[in-house]
């Protein structure tokens, strides 16, 4: 099972969804199906984040969409990594994702993988 924990709009990147999820991976083109609505989500790619990314879990079938941030202090960047690093110990990844309706999962709700 996967668990949306979070669900928002990047304006550049379209629909972003935090899942946390026990899979090695999650690979472009994989559907995710809600248990609740039944709205179908296409993964487009894994997020990975310039200054942690020699420091996130990696897994070798996720096609990588790195961005490029940047802070205005070093305690932002530092919290930012641990937010990150902590996220990730967690199970819990960033994901762009698509469906026509350019909808966003809510908060909690459960996906299954329906051609994983």
């Amino acid at each position: 099972m996967l668990f949306v924990k979070q669900g928002f709009n990047i304006s550049k990147n379209g629909v972003v969804a935090e899942i946390q999820h026990s899979h090695n991976g999650l690979p472009n083109g994989t559907f995710l199906q809600s248990t609740i609505s039944n709205k179908i989500w296409e993964i487009k790619g894994r997020l990975t984040f310039s200054h942690v990314e020699h420091l996130q879990v990696l897994f070798e079938n996720e096609t990588l969409s790195p961005m490029l941030m940047s802070f205005a202090s070093t305690e932002q960047l530092e919290k930012s990594k641990s937010e990150i690093l902590k996220s990730e110990k967690a199970n819990i990844f960033q994901y762009i994702i698509y469906n026509r309706e350019n909808s966003i999962p809510k908060d909690g709700e459960e996906l299954i993988a329906i051609n994983l």
